[in-house]
């Protein structure tokens, strides 16, 4: 391209938002970290130009100066530790002698399948239409997607959060801030004809040694104002009354399930893998109980539940099967809350364990099969919505069993 980015972040961190390893530090193809992938990408694709690893704080001195110590040798790569809970601080320390008008490159450290051809296209129309933010649609597959942001909009935006009321919320995903103000114009960039079915299965291939373990909620370590995982729950809890008898299925070492615990008169808490239903049943609350379950095949008897959640859980078993019995356990009139990622090329999920991820339009045509769909709202990133919306990262479904005819 005739110009070039005035300089490329890679966010990146050790520790999650939610607590546990941040993904981006897991081994991936060749037993490198992800970071390491990510950030060796941007140096072969625009020589010359700084690459900077923007890192919390609290990873000063750690696994990143390895990171940066295996490319020195490939370009102009640093790494710039400060503000734990602030990507958007981040960003601009380490754009601080960049110009209001320069337009710099976002990068998640994780996100080592983005397209070099493709963040080129939302450069050119940054630079083309003095847009202040482009980044790929909501519900663009998160490993391979980037955002390119006019540093100057960036100041403002520091300026503009000061007294707000989701200044920690925004400062994580800037990006959202400038897409919801009519202070700053945006633009999504198109690409659905550069992606195609083998560029997919390639990515969910190289993926495939990141995703092969758990991601660990750690809620005394999560960093709240960016943790999408118990924002879930926070969500779900709005459908559950304390007279309710609640089904969190699928519930992992149940953290999820003792949030719901404290709007519900009890709740069971089901998961298929004995070591997690094991570490979930260490000293529990007197309303909850843990036991293992197969989501497919539940041991409960018909409408026993007067509430389902279930969050993370489509996305890896035959919906249709579990729809039906998550309808089986639900009393008549019982509300079922689903998450699930989202996603526009949902056929190929690049997580490995996925086996498919619905598009928005998707998840209402399957869950509408069984229930009745009360609302549907995309979840952004971290805790990020905008109401009506039903597009972006994550899909919040919330329906209700309607007795039969």
């Amino acid at each position: 391209m005739a110009q070039r980015p005035a300089m490329i972040l890679i966010q990146a961190a050790s520790r999650a938002w939610s607590g546990g390893q941040d993904l981006c530090m897991r081994l991936a193809q060749g037993h490198i970290p992800a970071v390491q992938q990510t950030a060796a990408k941007a140096l072969a694709a625009w020589p010359g130009i700084p690459v900077v690893i923007i890192a919390p704080e609290y990873d000063r001195g750690c696994e990143l100066e390895q990171v940066k110590e295996a490319l020195i040798e490939n370009g102009n790569i640093s790494i710039y530790y400060g503000f734990d809970a602030s990507p958007l601080d981040r960003m601009l320390a380490a754009t601080e002698s960049c110009s209001e008008e320069d337009c710099i490159v976002r990068i998640d450290g994780l996100h080592f399948g983005w397209i070099p051809d493709v963040v080129a296209g939302m450069y050119e129309l940054a630079i083309g239409k003095r847009l202040d933010c482009v980044k790929l649609p909501d519900d663009f597959p998160a490993q391979i997607s980037s955002d390119i942001y006019r540093v100057g909009a960036l100041r403002k935006m520091r300026a503009m959060l000061q007294y707000h009321p989701d200044s920690a919320v925004y400062a994580v995903h800037p990006k959202y801030f400038m897409f919801f103000s009519a202070e700053f114009t945006c633009a999504f960039f198109e690409c659905d004809d550069i992606i195609d079915d083998t560029y997919l299965q390639q990515c969910r291939e190289a993926f495939a040694a990141v995703y092969d373990s758990h991601i660990n909620v750690i809620l005394s370590a999560q960093i709240a104002s960016g943790n999408q995982f118990s924002f879930r729950y926070e969500l779900a809890q709005k459908y559950i009354s304390k007279s309710d008898v609640v089904l969190d299925i699928a519930c992992a070492t149940g953290w999820g399930t003792r949030m719901l615990a404290e709007h519900a008169k009890s709740v069971i808490g089901g998961d298929i893998e004995p070591a997690s239903i094991a570490a979930a049943s260490i000293d529990i609350p007197s309303n909850v109980h843990f036991q293992v379950e197969d989501c497919l095949a539940m041991s409960f008897a018909d409408e026993t539940f007067d509430v389902v959640v279930s969050c993370e859980t489509l996305e890896h078993v035959d919906a249709a099967a579990f729809l039906q019995e998550c309808r089986r356990v639900l009393k008549p009139n019982g509300i079922l809350v689903i998450s699930t990622p989202q996603n526009r090329f949902g056929h190929i999920p690049i997580t490995i364990e996925h086996t498919h991820e619905f598009s928005a339009k998707e998840l209402r045509d399957v869950c509408g099969s069984f229930f009745h769909v009360i609302t549907q709202q995309g979840l952004k990133q971290g805790r990020i919505l905008k109401d009506g919306d039903p597009l972006g990262a994550s899909s919040f479904i919330v329906c209700k069993k309607i007795a039969d005819d």
